[in-house]
C-alpha cells in the first residue's frame, strides 16, 4: 500500500465535497471572515489544505490539479512547502503571472463552475472575480459555508481568551463620544445602521483589546450600530464582569448570532453604510432587500487604535 501524504488526503477529501457542491473548483484566500491578514489559527485554511504557510498567497483547487499563486518574497518557501505533484506554482509579479486571480481563472475551461467562502472576500474583491469569471467563461458561486471545513476534521476551535477593557486615559475617547460621532456620520447619510466587521474597527469603537490573533491585540467579533442601540456579536466566553459594566450601552450577542442580526436588518429594508473595501460579499448577500450605503467607514474618519501591549 502506497502513503499518501496529509496534504494529498486533505485534497481529496476537498474534491469529495467539491463534488457534492457541483464545484469544478474552489477559490481559496488567505483571508478570513474580517478580512485579517493575520488570523487565528481556526481560519488557516490556505496553510492547511496547500502546505504553504507563508503570510499571503491565493490558491485554488480543481477536481485534479490545484494552484498557488504567491509574490516574489514567497517564491522560494513556496518551492519548497508546496508538491509539485499536487500543486502548481504561479510566481506572482513573473512575466507569466502579472495578476494572480486573473491567472488562477485562467487555469479553468469555460463553463466550469468556481466557488469561493462568501465571507473570504471583500465586496469589491466579489466584483472583481465576476468579471474575471465572466472573462474566462465560468459560472461564480458564491457560498455560504467553506468546503474545506469539511476535511478538516481536527480544526482548531475559535480562540476564547477573555476581552481587556482599555481605560479611556490611553483610549483617548470614551466608547459613548465614539458612537455619537457614528451615528451623526450615519445621519449625514441619510443611513439608520452600520455593520463593522474588522478587528481594528472593533478594538477601536469599543476600547476593547484581546488576544485572538497572535502579536496582535485584537479580537474576533463583528458590530452593528444603528440609531438607537449597538451590538456587539462576540463569543460569551469573552466576556468579563468588567467588560459589561464598561459598556452600558452595548448589548451583547453570539459571535455566531451575526447572521441573524443581519436578517433583522434585511426584514426591516433600511439603508445600511457597509465597507466594500472590508464587509465581505457575504455581508452584502446576507443584506438583500436593504439600500446599502458603499463608502469606506462612517464619515471617511480614520478610526484607529493605538496599539498598546496587554498586560498580564
Amino acid at each position: 500500500m502506497i502513503a499518501t501524504s496529509p496534504i494529498a488526503e486533505r485534497l481529496s477529501a476537498l474534491r469529495r465535497r467539491l463534488d457534492e457542491l457541483g464545484l469544478d473548483a474552489v477559490f481559496v484566500p488567505t483571508e478570513d471572515p474580517h478580512q485579517s491578514e493575520y488570523l487565528p489559527p481556526c481560519y488557516d485554511r490556505r496553510p492547511f489544505i496547500s502546505g504553504f504557510d507563508g503570510s499571503a498567497g491565493t490558491a485554488m483547487v480543481g477536481r485534479e490539479k490545484a494552484w498557488l499563486v504567491a509574490d516574489s518574497r514567497y517564491w522560494i518557501q513556496a518551492e519548497r512547502q508546496l508538491d509539485d505533484d499536487l500543486y502548481e506554482l504561479g510566481r506572482l509579479g513573473s512575466k507569466d503571472v502579472p495578476e494572480g486571480d486573473a491567472w488562477l481563472s485562467s487555469r479553468l475551461e469555460r463553463g466550469q463552475v468556481l466557488g469561493v467562502d462568501a465571507r473570504t472576500v471583500t465586496i469589491q474583491k466579489a466584483s472583481k472575480l465576476k468579471r474575471l469569471a465572466d472573462k474566462h467563461g465560468l459560472e461564480l458561486k458564491m457560498l455560504d459555508e467553506n468546503p474545506i471545513d469539511a476535511a478538516w476534521s481536527d480544526q482548531p476551535e475559535r480562540p476564547d481568551a477573555p476581552l481587556q477593557v482599555l481605560a479611556e486615559s490611553f483610549a483617548g475617547e470614551s466608547v459613548s463620544s465614539k458612537l455619537t460621532r457614528v451615528r451623526e456620520a450615519l445621519a449625514e447619510e441619510g443611513c439608520t445602521a452600520c455593520v463593522l466587521t474588522t478587528l481594528d474597527q472593533l478594538a477601536w469603537l469599543f476600547n476593547l483589546r484581546g488576544r485572538d490573533v497572535e502579536y496582535n491585540p485584537v479580537f474576533l467579533g463583528f458590530a452593528i450600530v444603528t440609531e438607537g442601540a449597538c451590538t456587539l456579536f462576540v463569543d460569551e466566553g469573552k466576556l468579563t464582569g468588567e467588560v459589561r459594566a464598561a459598556l452600558p450601552e452595548v448589548t451583547f450577542a453570539a459571535y455566531d448570532g451575526f447572521a441573524e442580526g443581519l436578517a433583522g436588518l434585511a426584514s426591516e429594508k433600511t439603508k445600511v453604510w457597509v465597507d466594500p473595501r472590508s464587509c465581505s460579499a457575504w455581508v452584502e448577500q446576507a443584506l438583500d432587500g436593504c439600500s446599502l450605503h458603499q463608502a469606506i467607514k462612517p464619515g471617511d474618519r480614520p478610526w484607529t487604535m493605538r496599539v498598546l501591549p496587554i498586560a498580564g
